[in-house]
Formats: structure tokens, sequence, C-alpha cells
């Protein structure tokens, strides 16, 4: 099982200063990333960092829409 600190080591080393946890989509605990100060942050598909088991891995270009949609109407 994955801990939120192995989480947050995979973002950081994946460029990102933090995570923050979403909920649960299609199995998989979803966490957004963060940016901490005034650094740059370049521009692209809103990725989240999905974890299920032993698996992390960064959401690909189809499903980080999928998963802002989902939980964007959660909120609602």
């Amino acid at each position: 099982m994955i801990t939120d600190k192995q989480v947050l080591k995979y973002a950081k080393e994946e460029g990102y200063d933090g995570i923050k946890k979403l909920g649960t989509w299609k199995g998989y605990t979803v966490y957004d990333t963060l940016f901490d100060g005034d650094d740059t942050v370049y521009a692209g598909y809103p990725l989240v960092i999905l974890v299920k088991g032993d698996e992390i891995r960064l959401s690909d270009d189809e499903e980080c829409f999928e998963i802002l949609d989902y939980f964007e109407r959660k909120e609602t």
C-alpha cells in the first residue's frame, strides 16, 4: 500500500511541490498536484496523481479532464 508520504515524494520527483487528496475515482485514490511560491509553472494538461494498490502514476491527457469533471460535479 502506497502512503501519502510516498505520493508526496513521487510528486516532488515529478517537479511538484505538494499534493492534496481529492478522493476516489474508478478505484484510484486521486491527488491534486500543487506548486508553491513564485517559481515558473509550465502550462499544460492539469495532471493529477493516481494511486491504486502498489501502482502510482500521473493521469494521462484524457483521464485528466474526466477526473476534473467528476470532482467538479461532486462539489456542486
